[in-house]
């Protein structure tokens, strides 16, 4: 098992590296690469584990995008993420099915569990290709992706019960699980979320608080799939409920922990499950038995048609239906043209949950029969998988710049508003601070003259004319701070190497460079309205 893990783990830092030099989008390239490595002959014996994928891969991830994405941009555009998450994947997953069944001559309950598996998107595709979208149309597409999953299982779980089990289609009890499944998620949800915030009014150690963060997501999903309710759901809601409530029970130095755990940990999950997503590829292909190669290609030409021209159609018709519906003042604001929302429906690639889904398909039937078409469901699965990453995932940048999107300076905008307010704040205290000797009087001058000279030099919130130009300044001041911390540093690693300091002072010291590098980096990807954090 170990040789697998060396492999898989080279493949990310090589092509990640790859990736970086030459401004190429990861996901697809990590896919590419991964079904290089599936080729050979000793590496494609590694299997990509669905319950490995849908217990363990999947409620980390979830729950991180869920601790960063801003609940005031779900709050504002909830509506659209509901019509997105739900709506767009029952919508999906017939048209898929019609399709396959039209063109392909599929069978009907076959043709069901591929559009079921295929109508989510896939949360860590979205996030690592659609990066350079305006921040509302970012919100609403990780947040779709992260509440569709549960849709999509449910649908997946009653079509397989009828291609395996022989039952017929009730439709009633369909919609039924789907309404339990999001209520029982929502309110395991909280009441986790509930439980994990008391825990931290009592918990003020960072490296407890760390394990707790990870085990948090973990203890969401589990009791929800075993009451057989949205484990997603139950994870997405917990996490962007700790991110509203926790901070101030959470230490700095815990928090610089946790966020740095999670940090590394969703890319290498990320990365990763795209990595073996490939190297399934030609495993799935072998496998395919009950449909010849030349059917399967068609199938998933058809299935990924269909999959994008659903997403076309529902995005337009259902922007028709709230416009000749909804007709508010606030409502036509928010109103964009057809050619800026190219980009959100073009952004609906399929990734490693679609084939985790399509992997935990049964072998045998309830009768005890093989079930001939679980290879054929996969091929289709993991085909289109690699067609909307390499096809949308690669032109995705192109056409959000084909979009021609206004400026978003909202986020730097609020930035500078902040950075004001905690001036303020700052000044307002230090000026009900007293001075018993001189010397303390002279720190608090010096800390008031550095406060006035930040406020100086922060823009106001209405003052975009000076934006860019002080901007400059402060990037200036940046660069030249992050200059100083490497001769510092420098200068430290010398005096460890002369033996003139122990290597427990070396470390410490070392520590404290790195969080003012990573203050300092945070702060200027904050002013680029880079920063992404809880809300």
């Amino acid at each position: 098992m170990l040789e697998p893990l060396v492999v898989v783990l080279v493949a990310i830092l090589v092509l990640g590296a790859l990736c970086r030099r030459f401004g190429l989008v990861e996901p697809p390239i990590l896919l590419l690469g991964g079904l290089a490595i599936g080729l050979v002959p000793h590496i494609k014996d590694v299997e990509l584990a669905p319950e490995l994928i849908l217990t363990i891969v999947l409620p980390a991830l979830l729950y991180w995008e869920a601790l960063t994405t801003s609940l005031r941009e779900v709050r504002a555009n909830l509506r659209v993420i509901v019509l997105l998450a739900v709506g767009l994947v029952l919508f999906t997953t017939p048209v898929v099915a019609w399709a396959l069944h039209e063109f392909n001559d599929t069978d009907w309950p076959t043709a069901f569990i591929i559009g079921a598996v295929l109508a989510p998107t896939d949360a860590a595709a979205v996030a690592a290709i659609a990066y350079m979208l305006p921040r509302r149309f970012m919100t609403m597409l990780r947040a779709e992706s992260l509440i569709n999953d549960g849709t999509a299982l449910v649908l997946v779980a009653a079509a397989v019960d009828v291609a395996v089990g022989g039952e017929r289609v009730h439709w009633g009890s369909i919609w039924l699980d789907l309404v339990l499944s999001y209520a029982g998620g929502i309110a395991i949800g909280v009441a986790v979320a509930g439980i994990v915030i008391l825990v931290r009014r009592y918990l003020h150690d960072p490296m407890l608080g760390t394990v707790l963060s990870v085990a948090t997501p973990f203890v969401a999903f589990l009791p929800a799939e075993e009451l057989h309710v949205s484990g997603v759901l139950a994870v997405v809601v917990c996490g962007l409920t700790v991110a509203r409530y926790a901070p101030r029970l959470i230490s700095a130095e815990s928090r610089l922990r946790t966020y740095s755990f999670w940090g590394l940990t969703s890319y290498l999950l990320n990365a990763a499950l795209f990595v073996l997503v490939g190297i399934e590829l030609p495993r799935a292909t072998e496998a395919l038995e009950s449909h010849t190669l030349r059917d399967g290609i068609l199938a998933v030409a058809v299935a990924t048609l269909a999959v994008v021209l659903s997403r076309v159609i529902w995005s337009y018709t259902s922007t028709i239906l709230i416009r000749t519906i909804d007709r508010r003042p606030s409502q036509r604001a928010r109103r964009v043209d057809n050619r800026r929302r190219v980009p959100t429906m073009w952004a609906g690639v399929r990734g490693g949950i679609s084939l985790a889904a399509a992997l935990a398909v049964p072998l045998t039937t309830d009768a005890g029969q093989p079930f001939l078409e679980r290879d054929f469901i996969i091929f289709v699965t993991g085909g289109t998988v690699l067609l909307t990453l390499v096809v949308q995932g690669m032109t995705l940048p192109r056409v959000i710049r084909w979009a021609r999107y206004d400026p978003d300076d909202a986020a730097a905008r609020e930035h500078d508003l902040a950075r004001h307010a905690l001036i303020a704040v700052s000044l307002d205290r230090l000026s009900e601070s007293s001075a018993e000797t001189p010397h303390q009087q002279k720190v608090i001058d010096n800390i008031r003259h550095s406060l006035e000279k930040q406020r100086a030099t922060v823009p106001a919130p209405d003052d975009a004319g000076r934006a860019a130009t002080v901007r400059d300044f402060l990037d200036f001041e940046t660069d030249l701070r992050l200059d100083l911390i490497g001769a510092q540093r420098d200068a430290l690693t010398t005096l460890r190497d002369e033996q003139q300091i122990d290597g427990a002072i070396y470390l410490r010291l070392e520590s404290v460079l790195d969080s003012e590098e990573r203050s300092l980096r945070l702060t200027r990807d904050a002013r680029d309205g880079g920063l992404r954090g809880p809300e």
